[in-house]
């Protein structure tokens, strides 16, 4: 192609792009483009080219190299999680989850096993992405085998391009069979209708360009003229009210004596405190998260097993409504942003499931959102598992009586006012809708991994007792494991 060609065409396509990105301003989804491919330079140019052509106040660029030291104390899916576009905006993402892990597996830090899973973790990522309505362009840069032989070769020689990202590729590509065959069943297992890579030869860098820019502008104007009818990812069972009706077999007559209560706490606070000292020495994290009706003394549990940890060990979080930045991104996105690091604990007050339990009784959620999401917490709970961190769930219960004797203590309480609110007695009007919500939550959502762990709490020191005799459970458990003993 001739250069002025090129120029003319660089014009039209340059005002097309602006002009989408004025148009996605206002749109109820975002973009997320990924750069991948055996070019490496291509890809650098492509990223820099994109923002010379569009407006770059609207782009959201990453490109992944190393892990940090935090990045690498995180599931793998964490870096890619946390820097996710908002609705309205474009995100550029070089070296992402499927290329990185390609270049793991080639350099053998991956095996072919972790290679799997590491498929597996993307594709449910871009599933999950897609079901809420991202659009995701996946494009693969291709220079051909002797074209690619050559640029290594000159780039070999040239000292001051030579940096790690560039040693590895030198490395990848000295057995090329190899590397292709990788590279070909990860893109064909990562490929899919919804989310297809798209390969695009970059021998010619006119030709290269104008594929990349035009592909873009295709893919999102399309996307605007004709929203898709997003479809659920994954294949429902289909939910019953009451499928296994788990609240019912909680005893909630179960209770302490005062004086056994103070003599017991005591001995599983000393307990949980020598074993989170331990966790904190071998830089291990956790996660605890508490769930359960209004009332249910959720605050009181974690005021107790907080009490006997080092306040520099862990982190509260309690979560109310989404924020207008939040609500511009994937539910989970807040959620993954506040996972521990090696070495801490975070301990959430309500938690991710309000996506099955607030959202869906209350509307807030389509059917097809809250049902995806028994699937996503379990994907989002199982990396955590996978990367060593222990997800601790309860469910404190009561009954209603007992809601509303606490709703009316509260009441009569000057220091407790604040904890009552309009919402928490009109929520008590919908108890039967969330028991149905709560089962099918425990049903879906109880894993080998991360159990819910059902509290009797009519009795709040015995609910307090049995949180940390379990909290004590998980971490001997865990530590256990670790040590081989």
């Amino acid at each position: 192609m001739k250069k002025s060609q090129y120029k003319e065409e660089v014009k039209a396509l340059r005002a097309e792009l602006i002009q989408l990105q004025l148009s996605l301003k206002d749109a109820d989804f975002p973009v997320l483009i990924v750069i991948g491919g055996d070019d490496r330079s291509g890809r650098h140019e492509t990223l820099n080219l994109l923002h010379e052509w569009m407006d770059p106040r609207f782009l959201q660029a990453n490109a992944y190299g190393f892990p940090t030291e935090e990045e690498q104390q995180k599931p793998f899916m964490w870096r890619y999680w946390k820097d996710l576009p908002p609705k309205g905006l474009i995100g550029l993402c070089l070296r992402d989850w499927t290329s990185y892990s390609i270049i793991e597996h080639l350099v053998d830090q991956l095996n072919q096993e972790q290679l799997a899973q590491r498929i597996e973790y993307s594709k449910k990522f871009e599933e999950t992405l897609i079901s809420q309505g991202m659009l995701i362009i996946k494009i693969w840069l291709h220079l051909p085998e002797e074209e690619l032989k050559q640029r290594l070769t000159v780039e070999r020689k040239q000292i001051h391009k030579t940096w790690q990202i560039h040693q590895r590729d030198q490395q990848i590509y000295t057995n090329f069979d190899h590397a292709k065959n990788v590279i070909r069943n990860t893109l064909k297992a990562t490929h899919s209708e919804a989310a297809p890579w798209h390969i695009i030869d970059s021998s010619d860098l006119y030709e290269r360009n104008l594929n990349v820019g035009n592909l873009i502008a295709k893919q999102i104007k399309a996307r605007l003229k004709s929203p898709p009818e997003i479809q659920s990812a994954k294949l429902h069972k289909e939910l019953s009210a009451f499928k296994g009706n788990h609240l019912a077999k909680v005893d909630l007559s179960q209770s302490i004596d005062k004086s056994e209560y103070k003599k017991t706490l005591k001995h599983w606070q000393k307990k949980a405190s020598l074993l989170i000292h331990q966790f904190q020495e071998k830089d291990q994290s956790c996660v605890i998260v508490f769930e359960g009706w209004d009332a249910a003394g959720k605050g009181g549990c974690i005021r107790r097993l907080t009490s006997s940890i080092d306040a520099g060990f862990y982190r509260v979080t309690p979560i109310a409504a989404p924020t207008e930045e939040e609500l511009s991104h994937h539910y989970l996105w807040r959620f993954w942003r506040k996972i521990p690091r090696a070495g801490r604990m975070s301990i959430f007050d309500r938690s991710w499931y309000g996506r099955v339990l607030v959202e869906r009784v209350e509307g807030f959620a389509e059917t097809r959102e809250w049902q995806d999401a028994y699937d996503e917490i379990n994907d989002f709970e199982q990396q955590l598992h996978d990367k060593g961190t222990p997800v601790i769930k309860f469910w404190l219960h009561i009954d209603k009586d007992e809601q509303l004797s606490r709703f009316q203590e509260r009441e009569n309480t000057p220091y407790k006012h604040h904890k009552i609110t309009e919402e928490d007695y009109r929520n008590r009007e919908k108890w039967d809708d969330y028991e149905i919500a709560i089962n099918d939550m425990i049903d879906y959502t109880s894993t080998e991994y991360a159990p819910w762990r059902l509290i009797p709490a009519n009795s709040k020191h015995f609910a307090r007792i049995e949180v940390l005799k379990h909290v004590c459970e998980v971490l001997e458990a865990t530590l256990t494991n670790n040590t081989g003993e």
